[in-house]
């Protein structure tokens, strides 16, 4: 059973839309990568940095964990 030129040119086809959606895929992993990497260096910078004094990362967390929590309202 030989394959007829109609099949080639459909599994050429089927590979050169691959080697495309690979290539695509590659460079959105490259782009969220680099993201990701930017984004570390700058928690890094902002975990190194001493703040304003003793305890102010702390205060912070705790008064924004506060103010989003916020009270709960019932039978509105």
């Amino acid at each position: 059973m030989s394959p007829t030129a109609d099949g080639l040119a459909n599994l050429q086809e089927t590979i050169n839309d691959l080697r495309r959606q690979l290539t695509e895929r590659t460079a959105e992993r490259a782009e969220a990568l680099a993201g990701e990497f930017a984004t570390a260096e700058v928690l890094q910078l902002i975990n190194s940095s001493p703040g304003p004094g003793p305890g102010w990362g702390r205060t912070r967390r705790e008064g924004g964990h506060k103010a989003i929590a916020g009270p709960v309202r019932r039978g509105v």
